[in-house]
């Protein structure tokens, strides 16, 4: 009965630990989506106006609810011709021993003058 029931409780502490594990990331996720929507947004309309990124920074560190976050943007041509790009801005940290990162992705049509 004790082997049973000892069990029981590590399954319901392992099964406890999972959630948190997932509640801990989609925390994380909602807090840095709004401004990761900003970042590629900005990033969206420097692509539409000149075709660059022009003087956008494209890697740094931000800080939120205690934690420290990495974020790249890598623009290239999705189609050269039709003046079509491509924005990649991917963010990562670490919760944990684990690397988390999200990525957004946006696209540009650049409209010559």
């Amino acid at each position: 009965t004790t082997a049973v029931l000892a069990m029981g409780i590590v399954l319901v502490y392992q099964a406890l630990f999972v959630c948190l594990d997932g509640f801990t990331y989609y925390a994380t996720v909602a807090a840095v989506s709004g401004w990761m929507d900003e970042k590629a947004w900005e990033a969206q309309d420097s692509l539409t106006r000149t075709g660059t990124l022009g003087l956008m920074d494209t890697e740094g560190t931000f800080s939120d609810q205690n934690r420290q976050f990495s974020w790249t943007l890598v623009s290239r041509a999705a189609d050269a011709a039709a003046g079509l790009y491509q924005a990649d801005l991917e963010v990562s940290w670490r919760s944990g021993k684990k690397q988390r990162q999200l990525t957004r992705t946006a696209f540009a049509l650049y409209e010559k003058e």
